[in-house]
């Protein structure tokens, strides 16, 4: 990726742009919106000519392959699942365990979430927090998948305005 970005910021049509170096080290990186993994990109076993990032690239392909297998073992149109495992954390907050949605993003397949409602009610959520479902589908299966969506969130009927506190 550094490789990348490095020839990307030192084409002709970029004169005077510093290097993904100085822009790390800059102190201008707003790590919230970068998120936590953002270093790791950096680090010299990232370059698009290491051992690690083609063994990452395996890793990836092998996803594709056994997500492609399960549908066709099991015949299926899709694949449904929490869309994260815990409640989502505080605004602000740099890391968010629980996200099921790496999973489309890894492997560039059609996914949409489905809201399912609202959790439990606490002191800091006094509305509870909006929970909902993943729908993926294959690569191509855009629309199957948006039907699906579309199918369930009209059984649940589980959207709801939210408050708007000032």
């Amino acid at each position: 990726m550094q490789d990348s970005f490095t020839e990307y910021l030192a084409s002709a049509t970029h004169p005077n742009f510093p290097s993904l170096n100085e822009i790390s080290t800059s102190g201008l990186v707003d790590e919230i919106a970068v998120g936590p993994t953002w270093p790791l990109s950096l680090l010299p076993e990232m370059s698009t000519t290491s051992p690690e990032y083609h063994a990452r690239l395996h890793r990836i392909a092998h996803l594709k392959l056994s997500l492609a297998k399960t549908f066709a073992d099991l015949n299926l149109d899709g694949i449904i699942y929490p869309h994260q495992t815990i409640l989502v954390v505080k605004a602000g907050a740099t890391f968010q365990p629980g996200r099921n949605g790496l999973l489309t993003s890894l492997t560039g397949t059609p996914g949409v979430v489905v809201p399912m409602g609202f959790s439990r009610q606490t002191e800091e959520a006094v509305q509870g927090v909006p929970i909902g479902m993943e729908v993926i589908g294959l690569w191509g299966d855009d629309c199957k998948v948006l039907d699906i969506a579309e199918r369930i969130e009209r059984v649940l009927d589980a959207r709801k305005e939210p408050l708007l506190f000032r």
